[in-house]
């Protein structure tokens, strides 16, 4: 079955363009920060700590996404659903000055956390290297008190496989190990990495589905 692969190669490191994007993207959430203190808006600052916690509770952020190609042992490519139907995953890799990339973290009400990016609207994170590459995407299960990730995950997985099931969707993992706060790993042919991490719970919850650039 055939499936697209994303090679993750952004425009030119354009850095001075790139931090003033950022600039005025910490601007903006000051200025959100401020309006929040003195206007009955909606608390998008709690459901956001909530995607952050679920990410440490379970090892890591996650993430996932249709459009990125098979892994080793193939796998179907699946569409995204709900409000993160446009597949994030598709931008690990690229640089953050991407005009697709800002234009979804833009529309999804992304706001900076250190060097990562946070969506506490659609439960995903976006973990940024120095030099303002996607290193990863992260899609968050749903938990007690979030909602999680609503879109379709990557290669036709779901939140609530098990291990066995995850197998036989994808095939062996090339590593990792099937454990509470453990993570199974699987490669795209294009280098790119998906990653199941399991909740520290038993018996086994997935907490994140992540693909990672190369």
């Amino acid at each position: 079955m055939g499936h697209m692969w994303i090679q993750g190669v952004g425009p030119g490191h354009d850095h001075g363009r790139r931090w003033a994007w950022v600039l005025v993207r910490f601007a903006a959430v000051a200025l959100a920060i401020v309006c929040i203190g003195g206007c009955g808006g909606a608390d998008s600052s709690s459901s956001g700590g909530g995607g952050a916690s679920g990410a440490s509770s379970s090892g890591g952020s996650s993430s996932g996404g249709s459009s990125s190609g098979g892994s080793s042992s193939g796998g179907s490519s699946s569409g995204g659903s709900s409000v993160a139907s446009d597949d994030p995953t598709r931008f690990a890799g690229m640089s953050l000055d991407n005009a697709e990339v800002t234009g979804w973290l833009d529309d999804h009400g992304c706001v900076p956390n250190g060097w990562n990016w946070v969506c506490p609207q659609v439960f995903v994170e976006f973990g940024i290297d120095p030099d303002l590459t996607v290193r990863a995407v992260t899609l968050l299960a749903p938990a007690p008190r979030t909602a999680g990730y609503q879109g379709a995950l990557p290669e036709g997985i779901s939140f609530s496989d098990g291990p066995d099931t995850l197998a036989r969707k994808l095939g062996s993992p090339r590593t990792g190990r099937a454990a509470p706060g453990s993570s199974l790993f699987w490669r795209y042919r294009d280098g790119r990495q998906l990653i199941v991490n399991f909740r520290q719970i038993s018996p086994l919850q997935i907490g994140h589905v992540q693909v990672a650039a190369p």
